[in-house]
């Protein structure tokens, strides 16, 4: 509502939302009022909009067309964290021969390096967050012309 409020009183600094309110079902919500407003994002929201230099485009890619296919519509943008989630246990479980228990799974994703929809996972033994602040997984976005699209 703050959003169409400043649309409607003719508000033109930049406005900034924060990731927890990026979807496309904001904008839905807000239509005009959504023009030129920017959020910190994750890029499930733009598989059209990022550079090929991205080392996870190819994932984001993969990830939404699947989802789409599957469900009729472009995936949440939290549909990532689950997906990245999956990529790391599957790359652990195919280094542990025989029983999979939790000391070994544990010592198996701390092994793991995978290039995700967030960005790039190296989890170490002092490190279980494993996600890279050089693979910069928040990024900011742009609403234009009724799409997201990465700020430049």
């Amino acid at each position: 509502m703050i959003l169409k409020n400043a649309h409607a009183v003719g508000f033109k600094a930049p406005i900034i939302v924060g990731y927890g309110g990026a979807s496309n079902q904001l904008v839905a919500n807000l239509g005009p009022a959504a023009e030129g407003v920017y959020i910190s994002s994750f890029r499930l929201l733009v598989p059209d909009s990022l550079p090929d230099s991205d080392p996870s485009k190819p994932v984001v890619d993969r990830l939404y067309k699947n989802y789409k296919a599957k469900y009729g519509e472009a995936p949440e943008n939290f549909a990532q964290h689950s997906f990245d989630a999956a990529l790391i246990l599957e790359q652990a479980v195919k280094q542990i021969s025989g029983k999979v228990t939790r000391d070994n799974l544990r010592d198996a994703i701390e092994k793991v390096q995978v290039t995700g929809a967030n960005g790039q996972f190296r989890f170490t033994p002092e490190n279980h967050g494993g996600l890279s602040v050089e693979s910069k997984p928040l990024i900011m976005l742009r609403h234009e012309q009724g799409k997201w699209k990465v700020a430049e």
